[in-house]
């Protein structure tokens, strides 16, 4: 459960008890203090929703988010009903009202002129504020939610990018481990190079020392053929 989203349906409950406690209330010597509380108090209660709205969105679509949707649609109704209420009892006949009078006082009132009208006029700019705020705070809600989806796009596309980086990261290790096995295999080709090249020198050395002690051998048994005196047949006899 969202604490967020709970705790704005708990406000909303409370400053809705607290306007309808307010409205009724209302009486004639307290008639404009009270209304503007209450107006304060819608203001607060409009901010309410917002956030609940905001809450519920973020939950994505899920039952829960569902259920807060319907909470919201609810009190955003009972807003319109106890929005209407105090714009009636503003008007010039919510006023009579408040005040337990009937037509009669209307011609007292009628006296007054002036008076009345100028006070019709404020509650008049009164309600048109009230009206243009209400209309700004929907394009918030508007401007809000596209917000809200231009977030998830970005959220959406930051986890892209980061798998994609992740994946990259993935390969470049690979990729050293390929490089590091490439280097020991290369170092071990060098040594088993230089061992071999150690070996081809060491027979080409017993080779020409073989060479030079054949041709040693040679050369002292030529020497030894010519020096030698060849026996004659006298000799040989005596």
């Amino acid at each position: 459960m969202s604490a967020v989203a709970q705790q704005q349906h708990d406000l909303l409950e409370n400053l809705l008890a607290e306007l309808e406690g307010k409205l009724e209330s209302i009486t004639p010597d307290n008639r404009d203090g009270a209304l503007k509380s209450c107006n304060e108090t819608v203001k607060e209660y409009k901010k309410a929703l917002v956030s609940l709205k905001v809450e519920t969105r973020s939950l994505g679509s899920t039952d829960e988010a569902q259920r807060y949707h319907e909470v919201h649609k609810s009190f955003k109704t009972k807003l319109t009903s106890l929005t209407a209420q105090i714009k009636n009892a503003g008007s010039e006949g919510g006023r009579r009202a408040i005040a337990g009078t009937g037509g009669d006082d209307e011609d007292e009132m009628g006296d007054r002129g002036p008076g009345r009208a100028a006070v019709e006029q404020t509650f008049d700019k009164i309600h048109g504020h009230q009206k243009d705020a209400l209309e700004t705070l929907e394009k918030i809600e508007g401007t809000v939610a596209d917000t809200e989806q231009t977030a998830h796009r970005v959220n959406e596309e930051l986890d892209r990018q980061g798998q994609l980086i992740a994946d990259i990261d993935a390969k470049l290790d690979e990729l050293g481990d390929d490089v590091t096995r490439a280097k020991q295999e290369l170092s071990a080709f060098a040594r088993r190079m230089a061992t071999d090249k150690l070996i081809l020198c060491f027979m080409c050395v017993l080779v020409l020392g073989i060479v030079i002690a054949i041709g040693v051998n040679l050369a002292s048994g030529g020497e030894d053929d010519g020096n030698t005196p060849i026996a004659t047949d006298d000799e040989s006899q005596g």
